[in-house]
């Protein structure tokens, strides 16, 4: 019989500011979705062969051949001064119903009073509960 390996123990933070809005930070560098040639929309199901360029260049064949078609992720121009100042905000919580609510609310016994206390922050941040 081989013993089991002691796993290394870990804390868990509750940080709000952990939870940051990177897609609002990034939004003026990226395209919504990636676009080819004539304004053409990628559709990930329909390529069976995908390669990634370095410089921001998907390249993506319906076929096994060679025949690729090139799809952007980044905007082609947008100003490098803004690099510089890229503010992460805070992100938004996701709403969590009522039956939910009462749920997370009826495991607080196994908790401590910090983290409980952390929870309701949260929740009644205002941005948290929806119906």
């Amino acid at each position: 019989m081989v013993p089991c390996r002691k796993m290394t123990p870990f804390t868990v933070t509750f940080d709000r500011n952990l939870m940051q809005d990177w897609s609002g930070a990034l939004a003026p560098f990226f395209l919504d979705s990636p676009v080819g040639k004539g304004k053409k929309s990628l559709k990930i199901h329909s390529y069976v062969h995908i390669k990634y360029k370095e410089d921001d260049i998907m390249q993506a064949s319906p076929t096994h051949t060679s025949t690729f078609s090139h799809f952007r992720f980044s905007k082609k121009t947008y100003d490098m001064k803004i690099l510089r100042t890229i503010r992460i905000d805070p992100d938004l919580l996701p709403g969590v119903n009522s039956a939910k609510l009462e749920d997370v609310r009826g495991l607080y016994m196994f908790m401590d009073h910090e983290s409980i206390d952390w929870i309701e922050d949260v929740l009644e941040d205002g941005k948290a509960v929806s119906s």
